[in-house]
């Protein structure tokens, strides 16, 4: 049974954030005036409690790493994020308190890149950040990498696993989506029957319009553009998928979690009645809390096994 607190917040964002995001007129330069006051704002909001927070150069990548305050040892274990926001928007500084709860739970140093976006920079320089920032913590010695995104950052955890497989490069350890934009030709179903239902995205022709800025001149059906369309065989990293059953990008979680299955790779796939966009990052909802604990239990499972195996392979 959906939350009380759940049911207000969706009647909030889709009757005040809704009819916003559908107003503006979507433009470059709409993108990086955003982008321009995310850099002069975001790193003025106030560090989750307990955490701490220091910046990183991954080969020549910014992000920012958000941990407990201790020392780690590189067996614990790394979680590298990508935040989320069409590709047009976001950033590190404007993610930290919102991945605090899971690097807190997990603890594991959750590292989030900033990584290159549109207007100005298009497909594939998100995907070249996100392996230069892979490449670069298993240069440090991380044997244990967790992928995970949200929106758009869930669209390049796929898109890195994928490029990753092709690189021949070591496996992470697992990889989590949170409501993940995959399918950016918006032709899955449930960008039109569900356009009504989502509480924050409006779908339809201004998130397709957006779609193209990052993706140029490469065709949106490419499956390293678009991981709906593309082929999971060869993928042994454990995936979870969660989405909310009123997004439009309902059908974006469905498709890949059913050709990532049909492939053999081990997908945990969730869709969570009445839940808006991004919900596990919302920690004030009850729902939103639930689902980031199986995340959690999802890495930290993930975690346990691969410990099990190297201890096992140098014993």
């Amino acid at each position: 049974m959906t939350s009380i607190r759940t049911k207000t917040f969706n009647l909030l964002v889709k009757s005040l954030i809704k009819p916003f995001i559908s107003r503006l007129t979507v433009s470059p330069d709409l993108f990086r005036k955003m982008q321009r006051f995310d850099k002069k704002y975001a790193h003025k909001l106030p560090n989750p409690k307990g955490a701490r927070v220091e910046e990183t150069i991954l080969n020549d990548v910014p992000g920012l790493i958000v941990s407990i305050d201790k020392d780690y040892e590189k067996k614990e274990g790394v979680v590298l994020y990508f935040h989320g926001g069409g590709y047009l928007f976001g950033s590190p500084q404007g993610y930290k308190r919102l991945i605090w709860p899971l690097a807190k739970k997990t603890n594991m140093p959750f590292v989030v890149i900033d990584y290159r976006m549109a207007p100005d920079h298009v497909y594939p320089a998100a995907l070249e950040d996100s392996i230069s920032a892979y490449k670069a913590l298993l240069a440090q010695g991380y044997t244990n990498i967790t992928l995970m995104g949200d929106s758009a950052g869930g669209n390049l955890t796929l898109a890195t696993l994928l490029k990753i497989k092709t690189l021949q490069l070591p496996t992470p350890t697992s990889a989590v989506t949170i409501s993940p934009w995959t399918d950016l030709s918006m032709s899955s179903p449930s960008a039109g029957y569900n356009a009504k239902n989502d509480p924050y995205l409006p779908g339809g022709p201004k998130q397709l319009e957006a779609a193209k800025y990052y993706a140029g001149d490469t065709p949106l059906d490419d499956p390293l553009l678009s991981p709906a369309f593309a082929d999971y065989h060869g993928i042994t990293t454990p995936l979870k998928i969660t989405v909310g059953g009123p997004e439009v990008l309902l059908d974006d979680a469905k498709q890949v979690a059913e050709s990532a299955s049909k492939a053999g790779v081990e997908v945990d796939f969730k869709i969570w009645p009445d839940m808006a966009h991004v919900f596990p990052l919302f920690q004030f909802l009850p729902e939103g809390k639930e689902c980031a604990k199986e995340i959690v239990e999802f890495v930290l499972t993930h975690h346990a096994n691969k410990l099990i195996t190297e201890e096992a392979i140098s014993a």
